[in-house]
């Protein structure tokens, strides 16, 4: 779903990941049994999302957690579904978890009010952990294995993103001992924590170089030398 925190988070990625997730689910299916908030470049959702209080995001991080668990739920219960269904149900899941994690990863840098910006950070973090329970949780993992022999049956699309569903399970564990799973998840937790303080330091540091000279200072870089 997602991989490290970038060190440099920008309303320009959240736009891009959205169109993908679209594009995305366009393609692996038509159901979506979990309706997905859309980016609005609007003024006032501006305005809405720069009044949110710290309560206010906690609120959206959990709806976006509860939405995800309800579609993986449902592909753990549902009987006989199809293909398509099994990867609109995933996808549904990826949409509300990528898009609790690309806000918090914006707001917790970029918001004006301390308390809206430790919300986010928080959220990130319980993305991030519900992520690798969703990686390493086995059962859901058979969900997909389970259409694996029948995948020459799928389009391009569908076969490609069931390939990268799998690929993302057995790259995360999944068909590891029990032991060596919860020990990748603690890695992960504590990764995104180191991530996160390297980020905000990183943020907060008001150092700066001042050129007084227009022109490129002498030695300030070398020249590549002919061999």
């Amino acid at each position: 779903m997602f991989s490290s925190l970038n060190s440099v988070k920008s309303f320009f990625a959240i736009v891009m990941v959205s169109l993908g997730a679209l594009f995305l689910y366009s393609c692996a299916g038509k159901l979506a049994p979990v309706p997905v908030p859309q980016a609005d470049n609007s003024d006032t959702q501006i305005k809405m999302e720069n009044a949110m209080t710290g309560e206010g995001f906690a609120v959206f991080c959990k709806l976006s957690k509860k939405k995800a668990l309800e579609a993986v739920a449902t592909l753990k219960t549902a009987k006989d579904p199809s293909a398509s269904e099994v990867l609109g149900l995933m996808n549904s899941v990826e949409m509300n978890m990528d898009d609790a994690y690309n806000r918090a990863g914006l707001f917790q840098y970029t918001h004006p009010d301390k308390v809206v910006r430790e919300a986010a950070a928080k959220c990130e973090q319980d993305i991030v952990q519900l992520d690798t329970s969703l990686k390493l949780d086995h059962d859901l993992y058979l969900v997909f294995a389970g259409l694996e022999g029948s995948k020459d049956k799928l389009d391009a699309t569908d076969a490609r993103y069931l390939e990268k569903i799998l690929r993302e399970f057995r790259r995360n564990g999944v068909d590891k001992s029990e032991d060596v799973r919860n020990k990748i998840a603690e890695l992960k937790k504590s990764m995104t924590e180191l991530e996160q303080t390297f980020d905000r330091n990183l943020a907060a540091d008001t150092r700066f170089v001042e050129l007084k000279d227009a022109a490129r200072p002498a030695g300030f870089y070398r020249q590549p030398q002919a061999r």
